[in-house]
């Protein structure tokens, strides 16, 4: 964590690294959401949630999981 100068104050904020990690947490959640869709016989939710992956691997720069959404 570090902290920044926002407006004058400082406030506790977050680094960029902290930051993309948490995208990348979120877009392999919303891969395995599509996982478990498409098992449960739902393939438009799943395709929905591996789109929003895709998406997130991608601004990430998280390549192994963004063509596991090709899978």
């Amino acid at each position: 964590m570090a902290i920044l100068a926002a407006g004058g104050k400082y406030v506790a904020g977050l680094t960029s690294n902290v930051i993309k990690a948490k995208k990348r947490r979120l877009g392999r959640a919303q891969k395995t959401i599509g996982d478990y869709s498409l098992l449960a016989g739902s393939p438009v939710d799943a395709n929905a949630h591996y789109s929003t992956a895709l998406e997130l691997a991608r601004l990430t720069g998280d390549y192994f999981w963004e063509h596991a959404c090709f899978l």
